[in-house]
């Protein structure tokens, strides 16, 4: 029996989070399940073709858009939550009767209000506490976001479901909600790639490719968007190393740092600028090319040509990009913390890449190994695109997220 669900969402553009929302949309549709996502902001020129008003398969009805983001360019995350608690009692009062799910995301705050649908179950997909993601350096922040944090505990506790992005993840809502942790509720859901046809696209094709010719030259790609916390300076500092150690695969070694980047955002100006400055102060630059938004046909392109993904980031609650890699049959060197040590395999005989610290020595010494070990990049790249068959597909998480809402609904499948 199909089910009607209802996605709700603060902000539906482009990002990882708002991928994983029309990712589950698309599947539970994909399956013959009723769904609609409703948002506080939907602009048609910044959102996926699959959401968007004219070519979008998926419907979207957008409120509220008119109450402001901030006030003043302050209390951004409370006025998140009143959009969304807005949204939520829209959908409790006038169509109520409507869905069987409630799937939220990003805010926990409009949970409370959806309960009011008795007969609804609510599904909350938990990226990462947001208590752990802001800054509290002074008293009247502290106070604020004393008080956000504790709505978040306290709403978060309400959902009849925790989905979590990775064990990192659930590790993190059992620390920080003790009770949300004691009662079983969280439940593992790793984020998907599309492989093979899935609502008629193809973006991943985990096959091994006929009649491939080895390239000579040695590709090194970085995809991060352009802020500090990314460490992209490692992969730079990694390429000196090499360049220091083994002059002659550095000969042949290429470096292409791709990510998102805004012209108005002031640390993705200042971290471009750095790493250009970095890379032409340690004498590497002619071998480094910076990309800035890459769109998804350039970035698969980067991937099937890459030798190596260089990940360098460190705490990450799940990353993606790692995944997006070994769909490519493309080894990954990552950092030996947070979600990379679930998506990549270091077992000998099923590596998929390399788990190591987060110094420019470690990942330098993980590139050339790779370089070296004739065949290695091979087995990686089969190994990779199996794990992530495995583990990774969108029919492996949307069998997980149809399991979990059917088990609430008590409606089984047909």
């Amino acid at each position: 029996m199909p089910l009607n669900v209802a996605f709700i969402h603060p902000n539906l553009g482009i990002g990882g989070a708002e991928r994983l929302v029309v990712d589950t949309a698309l599947g539970l549709h994909d399956r013959g399940h009723r769904v609609h996502i409703y948002t506080a902001h939907h602009d048609a020129s910044h959102c996926f073709d699959e959401v968007h008003p004219e070519t979008g398969v998926i419907p979207v009805s957008e409120m509220f858009h008119w109450f402001p983001d901030s006030i003043f360019g302050r209390f951004r995350a409370l006025c998140v939550y009143i959009r969304m608690i807005l949204v939520a009692l829209n959908l409790v009062f006038f169509k109520r009767s409507e869905y069987d799910i409630f799937f939220v995301d990003q805010v926990s705050a409009c949970i409370p209000f959806l309960k009011l649908a008795w007969r609804s179950k609510v599904v909350f997909y938990g990226h990462f506490p947001d208590m752990l993601l802001t800054d509290r350096r002074t008293l009247p922040k502290k106070l604020y976001r004393g008080v956000l944090d504790k709505i978040e505990e306290v709403t978060t506790g309400m959902a009849d479901r925790i989905l979590v992005n990775s064990k990192f993840t659930e590790a993190q809502f059992s620390t920080q909600f003790p009770r949300v942790g004691a009662k079983g509720r969280l439940v593992i859901a790793y984020p998907p790639v599309h492989i093979g046809s899935m609502v008629g696209q193809e973006l991943f094709d985990t096959a091994e490719p006929e009649n491939a010719e080895p390239s000579s030259d040695y590709q090194w790609l970085s995809i991060n968007r352009y802020e500090g916390k990314k460490r992209v300076d490692i992969a730079i500092r990694a390429l000196a190393e090499v360049k220091v150690n083994d002059p002659r695969t550095y000969s042949r070694t290429k470096l292409t740092i791709a990510g998102g980047y805004d012209d108005l955002v002031r640390e993705n100006r200042d971290v471009y600028s750095e790493l250009c400055r970095l890379a032409k102060e340690l004498g590497v630059a002619e071998h480094v090319q910076f990309l800035r938004n890459i769109g998804n046909d350039e970035k698969m392109k980067l991937l099937r040509e890459a030798t190596v993904l260089m990940y360098t980031p460190s705490g990450e609650h799940f990353g993606i990009v790692p995944v997006e890699a070994m769909a490519s049959r493309l080894p990954v060197i990552a950092v030996n913390n947070g979600g990379p040590t679930e998506s990549i395999c270091v077992e000998r005989g099923s590596e998929t890449g390399f788990l190591v610290d987060q110094t420019p020595e470690a990942f330098a010494e993980a590139a050339l190994s790779l370089a070296r070990t004739e065949g290695l990049r091979d087995r990686m790249g089969s190994a990779g695109a199996s794990r992530v068959a495995t583990m990774f597909s969108m029919s492996v998480y949307i069998d997980v997220v149809e399991t979990e809402m059917r088990t609430l609904t008590g409606r089984c499948s047909h």
